[in-house]
This record gives C-alpha cells, structure tokens and sequence, in this order.
C-alpha cells in the first residue's frame, strides 16, 4: 500500500492532521497522481479553489429590535413572511427528527424480536425430535398442495376436448 493510499485512508477516517491534509493537497494539486487516484483529484483541486473564496460584504450580526419583528399574520410584510418561514422549517426538522427516532426504535425492535426464536440445540436426540416434526409438518403442507393439483389435472383429463 502506497503512502499516498494510507494517507487517503486515514483521511477518510478523519485522523490526519494538519501536515498530512497539506501533503494530501500537494499531491493532488501539484504531483503526479496514479492512475487509480486520480479520480480524487477532482474533489483535491475544488477545496484549493474554493479556500480562496472571501465574502467582501459588511457582516451584520445585529439582532432585529423589537419593533421591527411583526406578528405573522398581521400583514406584516417581508418579516411576518420570514418569521412564518421560520416557524414552517421548525416544524418540519421537528417531524423529520421524531420520524427518524420512530424508525430507529422499530428497526432496533424488529431486530430484537428476530434473534428471540432462534436458540442452539445441543442435545443430539433433541435436534432429531424437531428436525422431524419440522419435516411432518412440510410434508404435510406438501401432499395437500399435490392432491390439489391431482384434482385439478383430472378435471383437466375429465374436459379434455382433444381426444
């Protein structure tokens, strides 16, 4: 394994560090890259071009005063609209969030309940015993899916137009 490939390892795993990232960019940006790396040079080469990007407007972390927030639903124009706006993503990350931890706890139920039937037999004689009434009870389903296809190929026999 190249270094280059360990290097990639343990940045998809989050655990390089600074120097490393740096050796990584250099790589991808300025070396000769191998035939089965190449396809992260793409990625490589648009954090270089998006490192250079500054925002050059003002910075305005200011928070609205009160008189300037309106009440939604009172027409209060651009405000009312984003206030509701903000409330309608609220909502809706909420839901998002209690879906998700519905659908975790089910899937981790479910799979509980899955392993609850399943236990090792050990004793040989026991193993026999349900190995037989296994095979009973898919024996028995099987003759009465034969007899009923032994009806209906004589009722088939019976109709025969072609004799």
């Amino acid at each position: 394994m190249t270094d280059i490939q360990k290097l990639l390892d343990k940045y998809w795993e989050g655990e390089t560090s600074l120097e490393e990232e740096k050796i990584l960019r250099d790589h991808f940006n300025h070396g000769k890259v191998s035939h089965e790396h190449e396809v992260f040079r793409d990625l490589f080469q648009y954090f270089e071009e998006q490192k250079d990007i500054r925002y050059e407007g003002e910075w305005n972390w200011q928070a609205p005063q009160s008189s300037q927030i309106s009440k939604v639903g009172t027409g209060g124009g651009k405000s009312g609209i984003l206030t509701l706006a903000r409330r309608v993503i609220a909502v809706a990350a909420l839901l998002t969030l209690v879906f998700s931890v519905v659908v975790l706890v089910k899937n981790q139920t479910f799979k509980s309940k899955e392993n609850s039937y399943v236990y090792e037999v050990e004793d040989p004689e026991e193993a026999l015993e349900i190995t037989l009434k296994a095979l009973a009870m898919v024996s028995g389903k099987l003759d009465k899916g034969t007899s009923a296809m032994m009806n209906g190929i004589q009722n088939v026999e019976k109709a025969n137009i072609l004799r």
